[in-house]
């Protein structure tokens, strides 16, 4: 071994040189250290990446929401937005359903004002027309019929004769399919209007000379096109209207199945 700094040759494994005193050091060569992992996994980290993502996420970003949703291959597919944006869009639906619940109020408002101006006059008239001048026809003959110019009697009014007179006045418009039945306590009817199906009925009494109907009804979908007590009017008015005109008031009424028997007297 050489000496660095006098030049002498010393055996090996001196440890200092044998001319100059100079101590020899010896460097040892070291295997290189493995480098440290600065985030060490643990076993909760390992098992569990996305929910520490998600910590990490919530911790430096609190605006930010993650959202998690399995892909096809089971896998956690995850993204995240914005607190703002998930809020925009929940008043977003919000407005949505608040436009639609408005326009569907809006529609039905209009549905009742159409059928109240446009619809129901015309299903009114066409009964006042066509109906009661089948009833007022009906009256009208049975009287002649029956009683001519006697003071007192009674007349026989079969709901048979009813039904063919008011289909003998044609066209009812946008009624149809009226069938009108005489029941123990009065009138029953099963009619049709603009597609709407519904019945009738009333108690039929006699009061102040005059036939009254009372506890009237529409059942059925008719019943937004049609009321009860027009109805009433329009068949009790037209049977006094008759009655009236031939001089005669009613004293006392009988009814039996498809039979009204009326009592008149001048």
């Amino acid at each position: 071994m050489k000496c660095p700094q006098c030049g002498t040759h010393n055996p090996l494994g001196s440890e200092s040189c044998s001319n100059c005193g100079r101590a020899f050091t010896r460097s040892r060569i070291q295997s290189p250290r493995p480098a440290t992992n600065p985030y060490p996994e643990s076993e909760e980290t390992r098992q569990f990446p996305a929910d520490q993502v998600r910590q990490r996420q919530a911790q430096s970003r609190p605006d930010v929401h993650v959202h998690v949703q399995q892909d096809d291959y089971g896998y956690d597919d995850e993204y995240a937005y914005p607190e703002a944006a998930r809020r925009s869009r929940g008043m977003n639906c919000v407005t949505v359903l608040a436009l639609l619940l408005v326009l569907a109020i809006v529609l039905v408002i209009a549905a009742i004002l159409a059928t109240n101006l446009f619809v129901r006059p015309r299903v009114e008239e066409a009964l006042a027309t066509n109906v009661g001048a089948g009833i007022e026809t009906v009256v009208s003959e049975q009287i002649s019929a029956e009683l001519g110019n006697l003071p007192t009697g009674e007349i026989t009014l079969t709901e048979a004769d009813i039904n063919q007179r008011i289909a003998e006045q044609g066209n009812l418009g946008p009624v149809g399919d009226l069938n009108v039945n005489i029941v123990p306590n009065g009138f029953e009817a099963d009619l049709s209007a603009y597609g709407l199906d519904g019945g009738f009925s009333s108690d039929v009494t006699a009061e102040n000379g005059q036939i009254q109907l009372s506890n009237s009804s529409v059942s059925g979908p008719l019943q937004y096109l049609v009321s009860a007590g027009e109805v009433e009017r329009i068949a009790a008015g037209a049977i006094n209207r008759s009655l009236a005109e031939s001089g005669y008031r009613v004293e006392e009424v009988t009814l039996q199945d498809g039979v009204l028997v009326l009592t008149l007297a001048q």
